[in-house]
This record gives structure tokens, C-alpha cells and sequence, in this order.
């Protein structure tokens, strides 16, 4: 058996189990949006219902980029999962949702050194969401952080070291806006 059938078969069926888990059924409510904060900029797709939602992202991160130190930005990929919690409804049926919940995260990013190198992380999140009945729009604004692992090069040598993600934590503070269209 040559190398190549087995790689298809095998992205095959990577292909497979990633529509069976991520598909919506045709109950669920899908979106599809972008996310925009000072630590990146990215894409995300959501299914779910009303009281959660499997949330898929890919974001270009930022660190190093706004204070000049690089040109190349690094990247994440993220799941979570988002639980909502319903806060207020207003006049005009407007929906305004607490939510938070679980995730992980896992890239190449610089963490305030040259290095761009790969991560791991947990995420957490936790945000507003305003949901328009009227029109296919939802408006989220949400804080997040991350926990995990960083691997940099060590300066002046020819290794590396795996130290806790720094950015992940020290960014925090900084809000992320979610613009999402509803299908």
C-alpha cells in the first residue's frame, strides 16, 4: 500500500467524524461571524440552540503587531462550548444573553518575545450577547482568557523551553467583540 491512499483514507475519515460531531441538525440554530479585539482579529462558526452552542474559531493574533515589533501575525484555533443564560428581553424583543463556558485553544503565537512557537491552552469566556429577533443578527461583547503552554526558543542558544502562556492571562482585560449573522 502506498503512503498516498492511506493519507486520503485517513483525511477522509477525519473529514467524516468532524461533520458528523460539528454539523447541525436541522433544528439547531447556526451562525457564522467574526470576532474583533486589539489581542486579534478571526472567523467563527456556531451551532447550537437557544441554551448553548458549539463554537469553532480561527483568529490571527496580535501580539507583537500594534507595538511594531513584527509584521507577521500568529494564529489560533479554538472550540468552546457556550452556555447562555437569559438576562432581560426589551421593548422590542431584543434578547440580551449572559454567557460563559469551556474551551481549548492551540496555535503558533509570539508570546512577548521573536519567537513565534506553538501553544496549548484552556479557554475561558464569559460575555453579553444581544440577540434581534427581527433581523439575522446577534452583537456579543465578551472577555476571555487562556491557560496553557508556550514553547519559545531559548536566546543564544539552540533549544527550546515550554513556559506558561504569558498572553493568554496578561491580555484578559482587553474585549473582544462577536458580530454574528444568524442562518
Amino acid at each position: 500500500m502506498t503512503p498516498v491512499p492511506f493519507l486520503r483514507r485517513k483525511v477522509l475519515v477525519c473529514l467524516s467524524v468532524f461533520l458528523c460531531c460539528f454539523l447541525p441538525g436541522a433544528a439547531q440554530e447556526q451562525y457564522v461571524g467574526t470576532v474583533q479585539s486589539p489581542k486579534g482579529i478571526g472567523v467563527f462558526y456556531e451551532s447550537g440552540s437557544a441554551e448553548q452552542v458549539s463554537h469553532l474559531s480561527f483568529t490571527l493574533d496580535f501580539d507583537g503587531i500594534l507595538g511594531g515589533h513584527t509584521r507577521r501575525p500568529g494564529f489560533r484555533i479554538g472550540f468552546q462550548k457556550h452556555f447562555f443564560v437569559p438576562v432581560y428581553r426589551l421593548a422590542d424583543g431584543t434578547d440580551l444573553d449572559f454567557f460563559y463556558g469551556p474551551g481549548l485553544v492551540a496555535g503558533a503565537v509570539r508570546d512577548g518575545g521573536d519567537f513565534q512557537g506553538p501553544m496549548a491552552a484552556l479557554r475561558g469566556i464569559a460575555g453579553l450577547r444581544f440577540v434581534f429577533p427581527e433581523r439575522p443578527f446577534a452583537l456579543g461583547f465578551a472577555f476571555s482568557a487562556d491557560l496553557g503552554v508556550h514553547m519559545q526558543r531559548v536566546a543564544g542558544q539552540n533549544s527550546n523551553i515550554l513556559r506558561l502562556y504569558r498572553g493568554g492571562l496578561r491580555r484578559v482585560w482587553l474585549p473582544e467583540i462577536h458580530l454574528s449573522y444568524r442562518f
